[in-house]
């Protein structure tokens, strides 16, 4: 029957109580609630009332269960997460990897949190350097503020013949500055590479010093002329 032929549920003082129709049985029946609020039956975009499965919604349930079908792995990671294994390829253009493992379980790569890659350097044996365990050395490329070992000293004589300068019998292995101071109180020498001449070399005059610095892995040599007679020429090599 209608519901506007049945008669509506009402409370001791003749009051309309919160109710609703079943058209099923056809009576009015109270609207019932809790904390404050009615009972709430949801409906799916088909019209159907969507149902449970032991309390819960099923909401997606067949595509979870598709996804799940291998099972949650048994294992967990030592922070208690789920392992998850890349199956499939990543797809093309740009991925954000947070860490890769190697086949050993030992970190591989490791992605910084800006994007940059974490590397680790190691000497020849494949050590990592820079531990309490293996520190590790650093070559500062061009670096000549300190004094790392004893400086060479020496007097040498610069003749008319341009010939290497150094303070010993060679020069000295990573040097980082080399000092000259013409010791004659009248004649210049005059210094350059290997082809220097009396005319084309950077002049040194009389009671003057110069010093040139170099990259302490690169050897550089340094030749020297005397403009006309012998000459002492203090030497330093640091």
């Amino acid at each position: 029957m209608p519901y506007n032929t049945q008669q509506i549920k009402r409370d001791q003082q003749n009051s309309p109580i919160p109710q609703y129709f079943n058209p099923t049985t056809d009576v009015y029946e109270a609207l019932l609630g809790r904390n404050g609020a009615n009972r709430v039956e949801l409906y799916g975009p088909d019209g159907n009332p969507i149902g449970t499965t032991n309390g819960k919604l099923n909401v997606r349930a067949s595509e979870i269960e598709t996804l799940l079908a291998g099972g949650l792995p048994a294992a967990l990671t030592a922070g208690g997460g789920l392992k998850v294994g890349v199956v499939d390829a990543l797809p093309a253009g740009a991925n954000i990897v947070g860490q890769v493992k190697l086949t050993d379980g030992t970190d591989g790569l490791l992605i910084n949190t800006n994007g940059s890659l974490n590397v680790v350097p190691v000497n020849s044996a494949g050590t990592e350097l820079f531990t309490a365990g293996n520190p590790g050395n650093v070559q500062l490329t061009g670096s000549i503020e300190s004094i790392t070992s004893a400086p060479a000293v020496g007097v040498k004589t610069v003749t008319a013949t341009a010939a290497e300068i150094f303070a010993e019998a060679s020069a000295k292995a990573n040097r980082r500055r080399l000092i000259l101071k013409n010791e004659d109180p009248i004649l210049r020498f005059r210094i350059g590479p290997s082809t220097v001449t009396q005319q084309n070399g950077f002049p040194v005059e009389p009671g003057a010093v110069i010093e040139i610095q170099f990259d302490p892995v690169t050897a550089v040599p340094i030749y020297a002329i005397s403009e006309g007679a012998n000459l002492s020429v203090a030497v330093m090599e640091i």
